[in-house]
């Protein structure tokens, strides 16, 4: 299982590798968008007249991957016991065939998760920001140095 990114399109989603030949293709979810999820899995409770914060870990990560996953490729049925599903579950179809993508089948996946799986998507998203956070880094910096250099010019 390695963390491969293999394409980006837009700047909005890439692919990353599960494991050979599997490709899940994440979309990039901003900070502030993945905050707001994090607070729709947070439930204020009362405890003796006490307020508390009641975070629910799974909810999130069931929101997180329902939104960030938007496609995967070369996903078969054999790769669901290796790590993205719980072990004890009975696959009846032929372990070689392909798993169609569709909303339903996301569904499904996601709810039999593994944290492994559940892990590995919240590191692209993670790899999705730090990406992102370059590209405006170099940015930057090529809009500023010529900033500088037109400056330095006209002061001459």
């Amino acid at each position: 299982m390695g963390l491969k990114v293999r394409r980006e399109e837009k700047g909005k989603t890439a692919l990353f590798e599960w494991e050979e030949g599997v490709f899940f293709e994440v979309k990039y979810l901003s900070r502030q968008r993945r905050k707001e999820l994090a607070r729709r899995a947070t439930t204020t409770i009362f405890v003796k007249h006490q307020r508390r914060e009641d975070f629910d870990a799974d909810k999130l990560g069931e929101m997180l991957l329902k939104e960030a996953i938007v496609g995967w490729k070369g996903l078969k049925y054999k790769h669901l016991l290796s790590g993205l599903c719980e072990p004890d579950i009975k696959i009846e179809a032929d372990p070689e065939e392909e798993i169609p993508y569709d909303e339903e089948t996301k569904e499904d996946l996601i709810k039999l998760r593994t944290l492994t799986f559940e892990n590995f998507i919240i590191y692209a998203l993670d790899t999705l920001e730090e990406m992102r956070e370059e590209k405006l880094k170099n940015l930057k910096s090529t809009s500023g140095g010529s900033k500088v250099q037109a400056g330095s010019q006209r002061s001459k």
